[in-house]
């Protein structure tokens, strides 16, 4: 599970998976662009990486997984779920996430578990990609979720 805004994190975690032989999902969630714009992105990128390294072609299209039901009004435009993520993270883990990549990512990873896309028995990595700056950005918003 990783943030997917401007697609290098995505991409780079997906192809490098594949470069060292796994097959396991990478779900990005949509931060800046609707998820049909997003997976687009996400492969074109991705085909440019793979021409780059010289690897051929190593990511089928349907292995491109974008959510954008957490995505909100926008780019920087926190949600409820957003506010849950915050709230959860910092209380529970004692976690800072940022409204503009790292708790919209988290507010997916949150959803797709509650909707069910991930088994009890499944193990879940969510990539923290930081994002603290935006905290200060965003501290009017924040007092009074969670």
């Amino acid at each position: 599970m990783v943030p997917s805004g401007s697609a290098a994190t995505h991409v780079g975690m997906l192809l490098g998976l594949r470069l060292l032989g796994s097959d396991l999902p990478v779900h990005g969630i949509c931060v800046r662009r609707d998820a049909v714009a997003q997976t687009a992105r996400v492969k074109n990128i991705t085909r440019l990486a793979e021409t780059l390294i010289g690897c051929g072609r190593l990511v089928e299209d349907d292995q491109v997984i974008c959510h954008d039901d957490w995505l909100g009004p926008g780019y920087g435009r926190a949600t409820e779920s957003t506010f849950e993520a915050i709230a959860l993270a910092g209380r529970l883990e004692g976690m800072i996430v940022d409204p503009v990549y790292t708790a919209k990512s988290l507010a997916g990873t949150i959803g797709l578990s509650r909707v069910g896309v991930f088994t009890k028995a499944q193990r879940v990595l969510w990539v923290h990609t930081g994002g603290l700056p935006a905290v200060f950005a965003y501290g009017d918003k924040m007092i009074g979720h969670g």
